[in-house]
């Protein structure tokens, strides 16, 4: 079961994630809706994969993907997005995602193909790690081996000793590499030993069983005698890389063969004769007779061993394997032959002797035993060897990195090492005796049609054979493996083949090196930036499409120039100059310097140059990266000029600026800012916590909420009013900016900047005005009654005329109702007004737009209920006057009156490049295009002629327009456009500047 973390903001996709996955059965899914969530469960470790989406809130997918990479480096990750652009996908493969799978289609599908590398991306990581531990035990099995391994480069030199080599060197590690290996050769093998390693990188192929003496440092001229075996290193290609060998010492062994010569020569005429040595002895197991060979086995004279117990002769522990046989011969009388025991002869050396022997019988009793002595020490010696030799091989064939099968001359398996074992997925007890290619099934990895088993061309040719390219081992579990491998006859000594061995190995891990080798090309290549190397003398070896089209020369002309050709006359000395300071110090950091185009045209670049390493460790050449930096100089002095003109204007209109630092809690500001806050004009840091303590106790609160609101993202932009008591006891009204400059990694603001500007003159203004406005409302309000009462005072009169004139004359009727219509003209202005009087008195405030849609619906007449009012706005306010609402009546009260066949009118909104627009439409008759021109003119309509006209101010007070755009007998659509910064969703936005 793989445990599995998906992080998504979106819910449902993380529910409908976790279903599909699941379904798999081998997927345990967790989830996270944010970075932070995902952050705090990898900590408990249990999770073998993770899922990301790209578009997160607090943090996007590539830097989440870091963040695991710096914590978690083997934790498998795959980025699964929307996002399909090629630069997200190179960079989160360079930032080390497993996998990049993109979303859409058809989920069963996409989830089937992501639960798939999942498996792939955490089976690979798991082959990774045993590999690493399979690779450690190699290392430690390889450096307590008995025998010297090591390994030469191409020049002779070593560059791989084992430490057992090092033992028999008697130098430390550091001592050892880098000179060439017959330097540790007696110099009387000297010659030799050059000779062989010469031989060796000349022609390739192997030498064994060569006895030297190798020098150690352990003092003077103290030397051991090796038996060595050299075999030569090929990479893939064939070609010869360097020398691999074993050194087996064999000090101990030529001592021992010296003394076994001197003793055979010793005793050589006593052994020649009879080989075997015959004893005759009775039933207590006393010898009474002794054949002069036994002289020569046991150093006894025959004479010396009669009237002697057998067993007197037999090294201690070996006296009850002859108790025993001898009690069974003279008790029942049974025959023993291939018994086996160690005899101390008389010079106090220990022999391996065969026994044979059996009853001495006389007239069918038996009276006695008698036994057959031959001395088997050297076969015994020779069987150790041997064994030894083959426990050896055994042990060499097990432990080396490659897979070893070996078969007979019928093309059965006879032997299949640990490696072998872990590639086929067959162990040794059951491959042993079946066919080869029942083992080893290999297919061509694009067709999967069977590839000729080479073990069976060696055995008909008797040549070495080589696999052929693309060739796939499917292991027993069906799981498949590029391999390379190479078969070789084996031949008994009279050169007759008897069967073959094949080498091989798993180059899975080389292929997918090899992709990312040629992926990491292309890369490169496909480079905007100029991407070049060349020699320590400075002449271009490769090129790249960004050098041809940066310096404009083409990859046929710039290969094989010197980089000088690329440089101003007066700058030609500049790269050796660069090449010294490399070579002094390793590194360099980039520089900025002006090249020459093919075409002549001066530009102006960023150049890093970094040193290539030879194997040796010197400075083989250098590479270099060139961006062309022309147009951004450009624009950083545009920047530059554009900065210094924004500092006159802070200059210029009297502007604090400020900036507070996260971490030392200190705000900076300039001399400005520094007059508010009532400090000297040249103080111009101080610490944040003392500048909150100027601020009235009543704003600090709404100041605290406002800043910390931004600190967290939930607002963009800081903007607040400020009663601020300075230094000096001045208390001063400030308007401040503020928005987020900096953040850290993992999210974290480290930098606030702002504005602030001195608003205390401004707010007594406005102040004033307000107060004004209050007494022009009073008055107005005084006048509206009088008028009103007035008119309808003229009313009644006008009534009481009408009824005195009663049928007369109809010329007064008609000017009597023409004077009535004026007289309600009037009073429906009048009343109008009232409506409409605090229009710009109050401030501009942030509305929901649902919510006054719902509270203008519910002040239309009772007809109204007949039409359907729909708001499609969510939680979107506008920032505008208080009247707002108003505009909403009028324009529904407009709809209800004038649309006709009007049944429903619809709320919405959208959002554009420059802010958003707010619609209001209906399904009636709609407006005639000719007066499209005039209905937001002063005293146009069929009513009062003012409604639409004030609602075009009240929403022109914070930059609102409104225009009518729909179609005449399509109904009426009014489109209010919204500034930018005058709507948000929620409590998102903030007013604009200024307001």
């Amino acid at each position: 079961m793989i445990s599995l973390l998906l992080v998504d903001d979106e819910p449902a996709l993380l529910d409908i994630g976790t279903v599909f996955l699941e379904e798999c059965g081998d997927l345990s899914v967790d989830t996270a809706t944010t970075v932070a969530e995902a952050r705090e469960k990898l900590r408990s470790g249990r999770y073998e994969a993770v899922v990301s989406d790209y578009d997160m809130p607090d943090m996007d997918g590539i830097t989440f993907l870091k963040e695991i990479r710096l914590r978690h480096p083997d934790l498998p990750f795959i980025l699964f997005t929307g996002k399909g652009r090629e630069k997200v996908v190179i960079e989160a493969l360079n930032s080390g995602a497993d996998f990049y799978l993109q979303k859409g289609g058809d989920p069963v599908a996409q989830f089937a193909e992501l639960s798939h590398k999942i498996r792939q991306a955490v089976q690979r990581r798991r082959v990774e790690y045993e590999l690493r531990k399979s690779e450690k035990k190699y290392r430690e099995l390889v450096d307590n081996l008995p025998e010297a391994l090591f390994k030469l480069d191409i020049e002779g030199n070593l560059v791989y000793i084992n430490r057992r080599g090092l033992e028999i060197l008697g130098l430390p590690e550091g001592e050892a590499y880098g000179k060439p290996w017959y330097f540790h050769v007696h110099p009387d093998d000297r010659k030799d030993a050059q000779g062989i390693g010469n031989r060796l990188i000349r022609t390739g192929g192997r030498a064994r069983d060569l006895e030297l003496r190798v020098l150690t440092a352990s003092g003077g001229e103290k030397t051991i005698s090796v038996l060595l075996n050299l075999t030569s290193i090929r990479d893939d290609s064939g070609h010869f890389v360097g020398v691999q060998g074993i050194a087996i010492d064999i000090s101990g062994k030529k001592q021992a063969e010296i003394a076994l010569q001197e003793a055979e020569e010793r005793y050589r005429l006593i052994t020649e004769g009879i080989a075997d040595g015959v004893t005759l002895g009775d039933m207590s197991g006393i010898i009474f007779y002794a054949s002069p060979s036994m002289t020569r086995i046991t150093g006894y004279r025959s004479g010396g061993m009669v009237g002697h117990s057998f067993r007197e002769f037999v090294v201690e522990k070996d006296r009850e394997i002859i108790d025993a046989c001898f009690e069974k011969t003279l008790l029942n009388g049974e025959s023993f032959e291939g018994l086996r025991v160690r005899v101390k002869r008389k010079d106090g050396t220990c022999i391996y002797v065969e026994i044979n022997g059996g009853p001495v019988i006389r007239d069918g009793k038996v009276i006695g035993a008698q036994s057959v002595t031959r001395d088997i020490t050297r076969q015994v010696q020779v069987e150790n060897a041997l064994r030894e030799s083959e426990e050896r091989l055994n042990v060499t064939l097990h432990s080396i990195g490659d897979g070893v099968i070996v078969t007979g001359e019928d093309g059965r398996v006879t032997l299949i090492n640990t490696v072998a074992e872990s590639l086929t997925g067959w162990k040794e007890e059951e491959a042993i005796g079946m066919s080869l290619t029942d083992v080893f099934h290999i297919v061509n990895e694009k067709t999967l049609m069977p590839v000729k088993n080479p073990v069976k061309r060696v055995i008909e040719e008797g040549f070495v054979t080589d696999l052929a390219n693309h060739t796939v081992l499917l292991a027993r579990d069906g799981t498949r493996r590029a391999i390379a491998d190479s078969a070789a006859p084996v031949r008994d000594k009279n050169g007759v083949i008897i069967g073959a061995v094949l080498v091989f190995r798993d180059v899975t891990a080389e292929k997918e090196t090899e992709k990312v080798r040629r992926h990491l090309a292309a890369i490169i290549e496909s480079s905007d930036d100029a991407i070049y190397g060349m020699t320590v003398e400075g002449v271009v070896t490769n090129w790249n499409q960004g050098a041809e089209r940066i310096y404009g020369y083409p990859a046929s002309e710039a290969l094989g120039s010197h980089v000088s050709l690329f440089a101003p006359p007066d700058q030609n000395e500049e790269f050796m100059d660069v090449i010294r300071q490399i070579t002094r110090s390793g590194r360099m950091d980039s520089f900025e310097a002006v090249r020459l185009r093919k075409d002549g045209a001066r530009i102006l670049l960023s150049i890093t140059i970094s040193p290539i390493m030879g194997d040796n460790g010197t400075i083989a050449g250098f590479s270099a990266i060139s961006r062309d930096i022309t147009r951004q100089k450009e624009a950083e002095h545009a920047l530059n000029k554009s900065r210094q003109w924004l500092e006159h204007v802070v200059e210029g209109v009297r502007l604090g600026t400020w900036e507070w630092d996260a971490r030392t809690r200190k705000v900076t500001f300039n001399r400005h800012l520094a007059v508010m806050l009532g400090y000297p004009q040249d103080c111009l840091e101080a610490d944040g916590q003392a500048i909150g303590l100027l601020v009235s106790e009543a704003d600090r609160v709404p100041v605290k909420e406002a800043v910390i609101a931004t600190l967290k993202g939930l607002s963009p932009i800081f903007v607040q009013e400020v009663h601020l008591t300075g230094e000096n006891g001045r208390t001063v009204l400030l308007q401040a900016w503020g928005i987020v400059m900096e953040r850290d990694e993992d999210g974290h603001p480290t930098r606030l900047s702002g504005i602030c500007q001195d608003i205390s003159e401004i707010r007594g203004y406005q102040e004033a005005l307000k107060n004004a406005n209050k007494k022009l409302n009073l008055l107005n309000s005084i006048t509206r009654h009088d008028l009103l009462n007035q008119t309808t005072a003229l009313q009644g009169y006008m009534t009481l005329i009408n009824r005195a004139a009663g049928e007369g004359d109809p010329v007064v009727r008609k000017y009597l109702g023409i004077c009535s219509g004026l007289i309600d003209g009037i009073q429906r202005q009048v009343v109008f007004t009232r409506d409409y009087e605090d229009m710009g008195v109050n401030a501009p405030a942030w509305q929901h737009v649902g919510n006054a849609v719902r509270k203008a619906a519910a002040d239309l007449s009772s007809g109204a209920r007949k039409v359907s009012i729909l708001s499609d706005t969510g939680d979107i306010e506008v920032y505008a006057d208080p009247m707002f609402e108003k505009v909403l009546f009028n324009l529904f009260d407009n709809a209800l009156r004038h649309g006709e066949r009007v049944t429903e009118i619809r709320v919405s909104f959208r959002a554009n490049g420059d802010g958003g627009v707010l619609t209001v439409e209906d399904n009636g008759g709609g407006i005639d295009p000719d007066s499209w021109s005039k209905i937001f003119l002063a005293g146009y309509g069929r009513n009062t002629g003012y409604g639409l006209f004030l609602a075009k101010e009240i929403l022109d007070i914070t930059g609102i327009s409104i225009s009518e755009t729909g179609e005449n007998g399509a109904g009426a659509r009014f489109e209010m456009t919204v500034p930018e910064r005058g709507y948000r969703v929620g409590k998102i936005g903030m007013p604009p500047a200024g307001s």
